[in-house]
């Protein structure tokens, strides 16, 4: 029989701590990997590291014998609702662009920490994070949801936009 050796992994901002204090929980409760999207309660936003700091935070990870396995600066297009946005001008949406900013600088972070995946969200379900909740029986009934061709071509477009950064970057993005 084959031995098989995983890594534990856990995401960081679960546990509602300042930075370091989370990497020394994640390693005493035996994870040998980490992902966050935030620098836990005490820290700057992840948008505002220059590559200074991207080093630091790096030496901080390495420093508690872990490694970064997924970064992502904020929750890339978790909040847009595909509806909202037009395939031809998805580009000139400020919630988008803001998340291509976003998905942009957790590639640039990644690259140069040697991290080889970034997150990103694929995009809200409609009514998700409206006050017409909850959208789950309607995902239920449908079996998850239909997506209509005309969104899919929007989800196409906006995920090839994603692919080309990707490229510029030597990255793999994930999308949960």
């Amino acid at each position: 029989m084959t031995e098989h050796k995983f890594k534990l992994g856990m995401y960081l901002p679960e546990l509602g701590l300042p930075f370091d204090d989370s990497l020394a929980k994640a390693r005493e409760i035996g994870a040998e990997c980490v992902w966050f999207n935030t620098l836990g309660t005490d820290g700057p936003s992840m948008r505002e590291l220059d590559d200074a700091a991207v080093d630091r935070l790096g030496e901080r990870v390495a420093g508690h014998g872990l490694e970064i396995f997924l970064i992502n600066v904020g929750n890339p297009f978790k909040q847009i609702h595909l509806t909202d946005l037009d395939v031809n001008g998805m580009e000139e949406h400020p919630e988008f662009r803001q998340d291509m900013e976003d998905m942009v600088r957790s590639m640039q972070i990644a690259a140069r920490l040697g991290v080889t995946a970034v997150g990103v969200f694929t995009f809200a379900w409609p009514g998700e994070y409206s006050a017409a909740k909850p959208t789950w029986p309607m995902r239920w009934l449908t079996r998850g949801g239909y997506i209509a061709d005309a969104e899919m071509d929007k989800l196409v477009r906006a995920f090839s936009l994603a692919l080309e950064e990707a490229e510029k970057y030597d990255v793999t993005w994930r999308s949960r």
